[in-house]
């Protein structure tokens, strides 16, 4: 209701999710940008954006951009810039492995179990010592008693600055679909992104 109170002239939409592909519709904003993922949200939108999710060589931020063109905007160039502040200094194993655990209640969540089957494989079989964070940990807590030589869990939420440091540190990273991954991706580490299989393929662009 307070969406439609304002009276918004743009809704401009970056999530290919059903329910804001309806929420601009349904506020009854006259001018409605998103992409298109269905017939449906054809309809939803005043103008639907096709996108070419499957291309691996166009990222999330390109995506976006693009949804400036039928405002008559020409989207500029995506520039991909990041400088870790190297002021926060972990004890790295080499080679490292960083693994983020996000508890996400959305589909896309993978169940935790299987996410801690993955981390004690990874801890088996490869070379990898592995470094765990997190975010918003939520019931995500099964981490902080895992108990591996090769395995350190970073028990408290990091500041987003170390964050970025601690990836930065690292050879390798390997989480789901978060703010993380995309630091990963522009800090040019060797990335694994999980996604559960109704992801498949991802419809929030690429990450490689």
């Amino acid at each position: 209701s307070t969406l439609s109170e304002n009276n918004y002239d743009l809704y401009l939409c970056l999530w290919g999710d059903p329910f804001y592909e309806r929420l601009g519709f349904l506020c009854h904003i006259p001018y409605r940008i998103g992409p298109w993922t269905s017939l449906m949200s054809s309809r939803y939108y005043s103008h639907p954006l096709k996108m070419d999710w499957a291309n691996p060589f166009i990222h999330e931020s390109e995506f976006n951009l693009a949804s400036l063109l039928p405002l008559g905007i020409t989207p500029p160039k995506p520039c991909f810039k990041l400088y870790p502040s190297r002021t926060h200094s972990f004890s790295i194993s080499v080679p490292s492995l960083l693994v983020f655990c996000h508890d996400s209640e959305d589909h896309r969540r993978i169940p935790e179990s299987q996410y801690i089957q993955l981390i004690l494989d990874l801890a088996d079989q490869s070379p990898y010592h592995l470094y765990i964070t997190f975010g918003s940990i939520g019931s995500f807590e099964a981490v902080f008693t895992l108990s591996h030589p090769n395995i350190t869990v970073i028990q408290d939420p990091l500041p987003l600055p170390a964050l970025i440091d601690l990836i930065d540190q690292c050879d390798a990273y390997f989480g789901p679909d978060t703010g993380p991954s995309h630091i990963a991706w522009v800090l040019n580490k060797t990335c694994v992104f999980l996604y559960k299989s109704v992801d498949n393929p991802p419809t929030d662009g690429a990450f490689l």
